[in-house]
């Protein structure tokens, strides 16, 4: 009889909020994105939340709200009014004709996994890397894991119907969810730098951008244009937090520029348009002058190595998952400094072939740092494209 009451008062009960054990290299983000909630909503969820995680914490899932059920109502006929017409004169039904239904395409997309090349990706798929070259608009045959390559054009049918009403889309915008894939990243900093007349392309507009939030790690040198999206601001702060963790002597980071809040042009730049790059200034052995009001290069002050290299290392783990850092732009000097720290200090042949361009040459096509002219005081990192939730 005992057993029978129990079973009915945890029927009614209903089941116990759900829980997510923590693996290693997960963030806030990917969490909430896995079970389709928000980054708020967990932290609601969980008031003694320490960040960041740690592997194996226990975090509890928000509950999902009750769906509401719409009751359908039937449409009103309308009121017929006496008529003189007769039968003979009746308009006749005008026959509906089905519309066509589109083919179902194949993958339009293919996302790179481990070990992968474009040459083994255009074999697999029967085409050639000149083709996906093409088609993707690469200028190199570097690829990284998690990103999305297109494998056709998308056909008028397959794509979902634009409103005119709408701001024009540009390049900047992610492109429907039928034909997503990563798109070559925008022209860098160097013809703004160098004095150049930026694009006059019309501005992209940044749908559900977020705020990179105050936190003593770290300086807003840029409130208004600290802007971007949400897995590029989770992503940004962990990475930061997780250089203090290791080293909790570290001084405040500078955090430059990401975008404004609805996107579009940014003074200086000719990229942080579309919420998805970040500017991250050096660690430093003592703090400069000005810093972190503003950046300072790495030949008017000696590096904090270890921190530094902490701080790419945190960006090259993101890396191998969806929607994180595909390039890094640093100069090929600061490069070859903190290269030959971290070689001398035990981290692996393969891991700095993965991540710095140096010593190949400042224009070698490798590694996820590269070369860019004028970035010797900060890093540029720029992201992926958000990888899609359960919710899409």
């Amino acid at each position: 009889m005992r057993a029978f009451l129990l079973a009915q008062w945890l029927s009614i009960a209903g089941p116990a909020s759900a829980a997510h054990d923590v693996a290693a290299g997960e963030s806030l983000w990917s969490i909430a994105r896995a079970h389709g909630c928000t980054v708020g909503e967990l932290r609601a969820a969980n008031p003694a939340l320490v960040e960041p995680l740690q592997a194996g914490a226990r975090l509890s899932l928000p509950t999902p709200p009750r769906a509401k059920v719409k009751r359908a109502v039937e449409p009103r006929a309308k009121p017929i009014g006496p008529t003189t017409m007769t039968p003979s004169a009746t308009p006749a039904a005008r026959p509906t004709r089905p519309r066509p239904r589109a083919s179902t395409p194949g993958p339009l997309v293919h996302e790179v996994a481990r070990g992968e090349t474009l040459s083994s990706i255009a074999k697999r798929h029967g085409t050639t890397v000149g083709a996906l070259k093409a088609l993707n608009h690469l200028r190199s045959t570097t690829i990284v894991i998690g990103q999305r390559l297109a494998l056709a054009e998308p056909t008028p049918q397959e794509l979902p119907p634009v409103d005119v009403e709408s701001e024009a889309r540009t390049e900047d915008l992610p492109p429907p969810p039928s034909a997503r894939f990563d798109l070559p990243p925008p022209p860098s900093d160097r013809s703004v730098r160098r004095g150049t007349t930026a694009s006059t392309s019309a501005p992209a507009t940044l749908v559900g951008a977020v705020q990179l939030p105050r936190d003593r790690a770290y300086y807003l040198r840029h409130p208004k244009r600290a802007w971007g999206l949400p897995h590029v601001v989770e992503s940004t702060r962990a990475a930061v937090i997780a250089v203090k963790k290791k080293h909790p002597g570290v001084h405040r980071l500078a955090i430059g520029d990401l975008s404004a809040q609805r996107g579009g042009r940014l003074s200086g730049h000719k990229s942080h348009r579309n919420g998805r790059d970040v500017d991250v200034g050096l660690y430093f052995r003592r703090t400069p002058e000005s810093y972190p009001q503003r950046f300072v290069g790495a030949d008017a002050a000696p590096l904090d190595l270890p921190a530094t290299w902490a701080l790419i290392e945190a960006f090259y783990e993101q890396s191998k998952r969806a929607g994180g850092p595909v390039q890094i732009f640093l100069d090929y000097g600061v490069q070859g400094e903190i290269h030959d720290w971290a070689r001398k200090h035990g981290v692996s042949k393969r891991v700095l072939r993965e991540v710095f361009q140096y010593p190949h040459g400042r224009w070698a096509r490798r590694g996820l740092v590269r070369h860019e002219p004028a970035h010797d005081d900060h890093l540029h990192v720029r992201f992926g494209d958000p990888p899609r939730s359960r919710r899409d």
